[in-house]
């Protein structure tokens, strides 16, 4: 079950990324009142909107897990919603956006009640409004804000702009895989999604070193959305192609020589900026361990390449104290796991990527509770929390809570215990196995950057999720998987709630 969809998550997944410098500090080396307490800058905005949209998409996503039957749905969701009051009040909005945010933060506060006084119903009629007010804003955002900038070439800008393209092209080969599965929403969003990248494009100063594929990918998107709109689906599989393998390109043009080209910097931006790509590539790295677990060696190759990124992004950033010893851990942790895995071993690639995700889980924490407190309390300057795309994903958060961050089981649970029958099961566990369900769900359906499994029993719901989809996840089709392996995969899923 692709991860490209949460957040990918991305997730992330995105996901962008800046902080606001809101106090100055002078030449006396003192702290002067500023004359505002919030400065309007185009990536400011930017990253403020591709905050906000990422945590409402994660939000939305736990209620529904919360509905599922796991409690920590609803505890990370009012997480989700602490992160919205942070960002909302600490950005100059444009006029363009103004009445939107406006309705955003009132329409959190009823859903923020609910999910504290546990009560599920209320709790799924505010988030209703809550996406309502998120869908007019990604418009006031795209289709009037955007529009009235002028291309920016700042470093930040760079940077959320990225991954704002990225996110959207990630998103739109989903929405293809959609429509392929029969499913005409799936057009539709497909071309709302090249709408935004065609708003986005323009307005960026690109730097030269990602010139040439941000050209290639303008060109290739005219004939994408030509054969959506005309319902041609064997084109459009075509033009996406060529635009994935652009993105590819791009990715390397940002990382490997953008990126490379900078020096390290240490302003509140590029540090945030820094986070949210680590805390991006880490999640993407344990969820391609997670496939080649199922068999799949490309994602032992992927995860390779998330970690040459990562080596990338560490050193070019200037990381202030509250995060330096972490990142230096993190450094440390990532090279066992870059020998396990080009030495194609399995168990020590899974025990080093674990201390991977603590040491995230911790760098979570030095950002969050450390750094960004104090920087809004003045101490050097006053900045917002920002968390980014990742998942526009998919999303999924910067970093894994601690309950997500369970080391990866050796194995299947047994299907004894299931009423189905074993063999039945046994096939269930190869589906759930082949199709990389794990990579989400984990090996033993206890979650990670998708929902735990322990707590589905009934057939029609996990069948409709499966075909129809869900938050953060595409659809799969008959042609993806059959309905004889959709009944084991149900028994499996089953099997696994039987099991707790």
């Amino acid at each position: 079950m692709s991860r490209k969809a949460i957040s990918k998550s991305l997730v992330l997944a995105l996901v962008a990324t800046l902080l606001v410098s809101l106090v100055i500090v002078k030449g006396t080396g003192a702290h002067e009142e500023p004359e505002s307490a919030v400065g309007v800058h185009d990536a400011m905005v930017h990253a403020g909107y591709l905050d906000v949209s990422t945590n409402i998409n994660d939000l939305r996503a736990q209620v529904g897990n919360w509905e599922q039957g796991n409690d920590s749905g609803r505890r990370i969701g009012i997480e989700k919603i602490d992160r919205l009051n942070w960002v909302i009040p600490h950005v100059s909005w444009p006029e363009e956006m103004e009445k939107s945010i406006e309705q955003l933060a009132e329409a959190l506060e009823p859903l923020e009640d609910a999910l504290k006084a546990e009560d599920l119903a209320a709790a799924k009629d505010a988030v209703s409004v809550v996406g309502s007010v998120s869908h007019d804003l990604t418009h006031a955002f795209y289709d009037r804000w955007v529009a009235s900038i002028e291309g920016q070439a700042s470093a930040a800008t760079t940077h959320a702009a990225y991954l704002d393209v990225t996110t959207n092209i990630s998103d739109l080969r989903s929405q293809l895989g959609n429509w392929e599965q029969g499913n005409d929403s799936g057009r539709r969003i497909g071309i709302e999604k090249i709408d935004r990248l065609n708003w986005v494009i323009p307005h960026v100063s690109w730097p030269e070193e990602m010139e040439k594929s941000i050209e290639q990918l303008a060109e290739a998107l005219d004939p994408l959305e030509a054969a959506l709109k005309a319902e041609d689906l064997a084109a459009a599989k075509e033009a996406v192609s060529i635009v994935g393998s652009i993105s590819h390109d791009l990715t390397h043009a940002f990382y490997d020589r953008w990126m490379a080209s900078i020096e390290a910097r240490g302003e509140a931006d590029m540090v945030h900026a820094g986070y949210l790509d680590v805390s991006d590539n880490i999640n993407d790295l344990r969820a391609q361990i997670g496939n080649w677990e199922q068999g799949n060696d490309s994602g032992r190759r992927i995860g390779i390449e998330k970690i040459d990124r990562l080596g990338w992004l560490t050193p070019h950033i200037a990381w202030p104290h509250e995060m330096e010893s972490t990142i230096g851990q993190l450094d440390e942790a990532l090279k066992p796991v870059e020998a396990a895995l080009k030495a194609e071993d399995l168990d020590a690639a899974k025990e080093a990527v674990s201390k991977v995700g603590t040491i995230s889980h911790d760098l979570t924490h030095a950002f969050y509770d450390k750094w960004v407190v104090e920087q809004r309390a003045g101490q050097e300057t006053v900045q917002m929390p920002i968390q980014g795309p990742g998942a526009m994903m998919e999303q999924t958060p910067p970093a894994m809570t601690r309950a997500q961050e369970m080391p990866m089981a050796p194995s299947m649970p047994s299907p004894a215990m299931s009423t189905a029958p074993s063999e039945l099961v046994n096939g269930g566990q190869q589906v759930y196995a082949s199709k990389g369900c794990s990579a989400c769900h984990g090996s033993t359906g206890q979650g990670g950057v998708g929902p735990s499994l322990t707590h589905w029993h009934d057939d029609a719901t996990i069948k409709s999720i499966v075909r129809s989809g869900a938050e953060g996840m595409p659809a799969f089709g008959a042609s993806q998987i059959g309905d004889d392996e959709l009944t084991a995969l149900i028994a499996f899923v089953q099997n696994l709630a039987t099991s707790r």
